[in-house]
């Protein structure tokens, strides 16, 4: 396939009259080169003309590969006039139309020297931006559900992503609420805060599937066999064929149901959001937009965007995104500056679709969140893209069917050769020598191998479907005969829990400092009370009280229960203010009382985590941290000669190790 005409490709998006830029997609990880073309009238007539003369051959060409149709129809230009945008991914092309659409309120801070969020000005010196525009305009393309913006500041396309490039300080300080006026002016550039689905009707899938490559064949098989009397034959293969795209039409309009009602998930419902008049008001979940504050109720309720937690504490269920069913502590971000991330932040994000089962808030202040993204821009929005519009995996069924065609019509073409020269020999009338040569082809070529795949794949399927293993896209069933290696993920999942607690090897200094193991205690309640070892395994972990119970990672769950203590989590109680916090989580055993002022949760990065906490009537904090042996060993001062031995001990017996420390 020819590529863009282009002599030089600029990958420098800054540079002015580019033609050609690069637009990553990190959530698919993969890269779009993305080039400017722009319709010309004479190319179109030209195009019509030919599709008139040539039974609509081009019109087919350029369904099939979307470069041809882009070359037969438009001229190459630069991106700030492009009117259409050739987009390529490996070796797949499609096209963009760019919509050029005039905005009644321009947001505060667009199109700055920053570049904003691609609005331009009409006072631009880009091409559309002519005095007879008396608004702001835009020019944007959809891709896969994601909306691209001009940059005018730096001639390129950017993705709009929500808030992005701000700083956590700047999320605690600046946004504290919009003005109605504000919401409006930003829905009219995010759009409704939705996750939808499109849902292609029959009679638009039938077309799309009738036009495909092999029914295309197909057709024009059944005419020649009809032509030379083959009516039996021919009516065969149409009956076969049209099973076949009755199956294919149902199974993948059902899955096109499945999948949008996944999307939505919930029915639209409304939230309280605070303006920046310090008012409250209930708003449709769909007017939501980047910048809002969402007041969560304490009963909880489903996410509908991606939000950042500014005030209180709330537990979150994620197991429709991660798979974990243990509930997740999202805890007020701190300021920094430091850009937001959603990746790094996550700890303090809750995500479009998940639960929150409940939340923390004391003195009247209530959850308060601010959206960051929207729509297809959140996590759930971009799983669902993922879902989509899946990575290649270098198993191209469809492309490896077509080589395979190919191959075969190479054998036809020596075929059709030989006959033509066997009939010219004979004196054969032309419509008979052209009938008979044609009629090879598709006898190298059988008509009938899209019906045939068609049906040997939903057999297969309903193969599957009595080992209830069901398969939401049955073109990768193709796939499976070339895996020879499956691995699987999610331990606790998949397979039973059976996490137990052993034993606690403390570690004691004698007389001259000098650091040594005890023997193990294999019943840890039985630790005095004032063990640092045994406060370590009461406080440091990220366990919480859901419904009454107490919740979190089994092995944290297992640690704490090994020590017999009880877990207090004050909602209102003036004994709180003997730790100098407004609401701490309170370990007890007997008299012995010890406040949770802070907690700085485990990351995998880090592969520890820490607590600080305060015993009743103690004038001093202590810090306990918990982790991999390997990772705490390093913040200790001093360690037992034979701590490696004793750590290879029960790992050569498959025993999980966690290292505790305190200062």
């Amino acid at each position: 396939m020819p590529r863009p005409p282009y002599s030089s490709l600029q990958t420098n998006v800054s540079e002015k009259n580019n033609k050609y830029q690069i637009l990553p997609d990190v959530q698919l990880q993969t890269q779009i080169q993305c080039f400017g073309y722009r319709y010309n009238r004479i190319k179109i007539f030209i195009y019509i003309i030919l599709n008139l003369l040539l039974l609509g051959i081009p019109y087919l060409i350029g369904r099939w590969y979307a470069q041809w149709k882009v070359y037969f129809n438009c001229t190459p230009t630069f991106l700030r006039n492009a009117t259409v945008v050739l987009l390529q991914e490996d070796n797949q092309y499609f096209f963009c139309n760019v919509r050029m659409d005039p905005i009644d309120f321009l947001p505060d801070g667009y199109a700055q020297k920053d570049g904003g969020n691609g609005v331009a000005r009409a006072s631009s010196s880009t091409a559309f931006n002519s005095p007879m525009f008396s608004k702001p305009i835009f020019r944007h393309f959809t891709f896969r559900y994601e909306e691209y913006l001009w940059d005018d500041s730096k001639d390129c396309f950017r993705k709009l992503e929500g808030m992005h490039g701000v700083s956590c300080t700047e999320i605690l300080c600046s946004y504290s609420g919009l003005s109605h006026s504000k919401q409006i002016q930003l829905k009219s550039i995010y759009g409704p805060n939705l996750i939808d689905v499109e849902v292609k009707g029959y009679w638009r899938l039938l077309f799309d599937e009738v036009l495909n490559p092999f029914y295309v064949f197909q057709l024009f098989s059944v005419c020649l066999w009809s032509f030379d009397n083959y009516y039996v034959y021919a009516g065969c293969i149409v009956v076969i064929s049209a099973v076949s795209i009755i199956i294919t039409l149902v199974e993948t309009r059902r899955q096109m149901e499945v999948l949008r009602e996944m999307a939505i998930g919930s029915d639209d419902f409304l939230v309280s959001v605070r303006r920046s008049n310090g008012e409250e008001e209930e708003i449709c979940i769909r007017d939501l937009v980047p910048g809002d504050v969402i007041l969560v109720p304490p009963e909880g309720f489903i996410m509908p965007c991606d939000a950042v937690v500014t005030n209180g504490t709330c537990i979150v269920n994620e197991s429709m995104l991660t798979g974990e069913s243990i509930p997740v502590r999202k805890t007020p971000i701190a300021e920094s500056d430091d850009y937001y991330d959603c990746e790094i932040h996550k700890r303090h994000t809750v995500f479009a679709g998940t639960q929150v089962i409940q939340t923390r808030f004391y003195g009247g202040n209530k959850i308060s969140c601010v959206v960051v993204r929207t729509g297809f821009s959140t996590l759930k929005g971009n799983l669902i893209r993922s879902m989509m519009f899946p990575k290649d995996s270098g198993l191209d069924f469809y492309r490896d069917a077509m080589r395979f065609v190919a191959t075969l019509f190479l054998f036809s073409v020596c075929g059709m050769i030989y006959c033509l020269y066997l009939y010219v020999n004979r004196g054969t009338s032309w419509i008979v020598m052209l009938v008979r040569v044609l009629d090879i082809v598709t006898i190298a070529v059988p008509p009938a191998l899209p019906a045939a795949l068609t049906v040997g794949t939903f057999y297969a399927q309903s193969r599957l479907k009595r080992r209830q293993i069901y398969c939401i896209s049955p073109p990768k069933i193709n796939y499976c005969g070339k895996l020879q290696l499956i691995c699987f993920d999610k331990t606790g999942t998949l397979t039973e829990d059976g996490l137990d607690f052993s034993c606690v090897v403390p570690c004691v200094e004698d007389n001259s400092g000098k650091p040594s193991f005890l023997e193990p205690v294999y019943e840890a309640r039985n630790l005095p009370p004032t063990s640092e070892v045994l406060r370590g395994m009461a406080s440091c972990h990220s366990l919480t009280h859901i419904k009454g119970n107490i919740v979190g990672d089994p092995l944290d769950l297992k640690m704490f229960e090994a020590t017999g203590w009880e877990l207090i989590e004050p909602m209102n109680s003036n004994d709180t203010r003997r730790y100098d916090l407004l609401t701490p989580t309170v370990l007890k055993m007997d008299d012995v009382e010890i406040g949770l002022i802070r907690e700085f949760e485990f990351t995998p990065q880090l592969q520890r985590m820490s607590v600080v906490v305060k015993t009743l009537d103690s004038p001093f904090m202590t810090l306990y941290c918990k982790g991999s042996p390997e990772k705490v060993s390093p913040f200790c001062s001093n360690l037992p000669e034979n701590y490696d031995l004793m750590l290879d001990s029960f790992t050569v017996k498959g025993f999980r190790v966690l290292a505790l420390g305190c200062v």
